[in-house]
């Protein structure tokens, strides 16, 4: 029998493809778990960014041996519209790195769908494009059309899980069903998908149970590093078919968010993992 040639496929943040072996196995879903700023919303606009970058041929892609390129990057957003995204882009990152983004992203804006199932005044959801209820099942379509379209051999971001969650709160077996569904699909895929997500709005039981849908875990924190600066920090909580690859006292990064290049791997933080 001939064996299945495993392939990799970028994170989309060079720096930590230089110590991760060049990419995340594909077929990948993956979380990326933290609080406002700490880094996880800058990974997904930094994966995407880098991609069209290279896409572009303004980023040599530096390959190793084994890793692809996805064939396109597709961003879906629930609660945030694609101008608010691209806005606050273009206040936190240079206007190339703008540019990329608004650019070359497959962009799929489902905010005004979404809105139209909260408890939001109908003047108010009218301005934002819902010209008609959408019921929640119209919305759970449109994913899944989106993702059977998108996601084959490329990179997908879900921003976010929460909104998710806060949609379909009253059915969160529906939620666990179709994570546990995308982890199946992504296989068949065989690209790569992000969901961002920030953890303690949920219920401690169905938190731990979202995790366990999922490959890859990247957790995003604030760390004290003094008596007044705080710094990010970045950690594999789990990643199936990864983590034995990587030394254990390099599980911890520091990170930085720049203005140019995004998200960026500082330093390696020598830090022993918790056991």
């Amino acid at each position: 029998m001939v064996a299945k040639i495993l392939k990799r496929i970028p994170s989309g943040v060079s720096s930590l493809d230089a110590i991760v072996g060049g990419g995340f196995p594909s077929g990948s879903l993956v979380l990326l778990s933290g609080e406002e700023g700490s880094g996880n919303v800058e990974f997904a606009y930094t994966s995407a960014t880098t991609f069209a970058a290279i896409k572009k041929s303004r980023l040599a892609p530096g390959l190793r041996e084994g890793v692809g390129l996805p064939e396109q990057i597709c961003y879906i957003s629930f609660s945030r519209s694609r101008s608010d995204i691209i806005d606050e882009i273009a206040r936190s990152f240079s206007s190339e790195f703008r540019e990329l983004f608004e650019e070359n992203v497959n962009f799929k804006d489902l905010s005004s769908e979404y809105f139209a199932n909260l408890q939001v005044p109908p003047e108010w959801t009218h301005k934002m494009g819902a010209t008609k209820k959408t019921r929640k099942g119209e919305i759970r379509t449109s994913v899944v059309d989106a993702l059977n379209k998108n996601a084959k051999n490329s990179v997908v971001i879900l921003h976010s899980l929460n909104d998710l969650a806060r949609l379909y709160g009253d059915d969160q077996k529906w939620l666990i069903s179709f994570l546990l569904g995308l982890q199946r699909m992504a296989k068949i895929w065989d690209g790569l998908i992000y969901a961002i997500f920030t953890p303690g709005a949920l219920d401690s039981k169905i938190e731990t149970e979202i995790k366990s849908c999922f490959d890859g875990i990247l957790k995003f924190e604030w760390m004290q590093a003094g008596t007044v600066k705080r710094q990010r920090l970045m950690y594999f909580e789990k990643f199936r078919g990864l983590l034995p690859h990587i030394e254990e006292r390099l599980a911890s990064f520091n990170i930085e968010i720049t203005n140019r290049a995004g998200l960026v791997i500082s330093r390696v933080a020598m830090l022993q993992r918790l056991r």
